[in-house]
């Protein structure tokens, strides 16, 4: 029971935006051979804190939108 990628664009989202934290593939592959184990911990935690940070965004960019629809009417 882990967690999964819903789609091969969220995977391929997710490990650019690990790329964006400063994480590259080549660190991604470096913890996978190093312990397997913990490395499905730590990327299974960072995949869910970047879903939330997605529903985040797009909570915002909802918000924007409305704001801007207010005050256009």
């Amino acid at each position: 029971m882990g967690v999964r990628f819903v789609s091969p664009q969220e995977a391929v989202a997710f490990v650019n935006w690990l790329n964006f934290q400063g994480i590259t593939r080549r660190d991604i592959a470096a913890a996978i051979e190093s312990d397997f184990g913990a490395a499905q911990v730590f990327f299974g935690a960072a995949l869910m804190w970047f879903r939330v940070e997605q529903e985040r965004r797009a909570a915002v960019t909802k918000w924007l939108e409305r704001l801007g629809s207010e005050r256009s009417a």
